[in-house]
């Protein structure tokens, strides 16, 4: 997902998978969140002309479902998303786990 500000691009790397086969063999979600794995973010310039001028930064393991707004504040950029540190969604029972985290 990209999220633009004034004059950056921000692109989201997270550890959520599309699993189409093990859904169909396993039977599961087509999706699935992998704990072990890092999220982070890319801040690329807006009028780069390559992908070498990409900034990655980790964050603490967590999905990204919604990014809301991006701005910058003299040199700074503020970013602002609905993120949860872990995804479980029990299908069977209908139960949907979630740690919501606000800073």
């Amino acid at each position: 997902m990209t999220l633009p500000s004034e004059n950056y691009s921000i692109f989201t790397d997270l550890p959520l998978y599309f699993r189409p086969k093990e859904m169909v063999k396993n039977n599961t979600l087509i999706f699935s969140f992998d704990s072990t794995k890092k999220a982070r973010f890319g801040v690329l310039p807006r009028y780069a002309k390559d992908e070498k001028h990409i900034r990655w930064f980790e964050l603490p393991n967590c999905f990204i479902f919604h990014n809301a707004n991006a701005w910058e504040e003299d040199d700074e950029i503020v970013l602002i998303t609905c993120r949860m540190e872990n995804i479980n969604l029990d299908m069977a029972s209908g139960a949907v786990k979630e740690k919501l985290y606000i800073s």
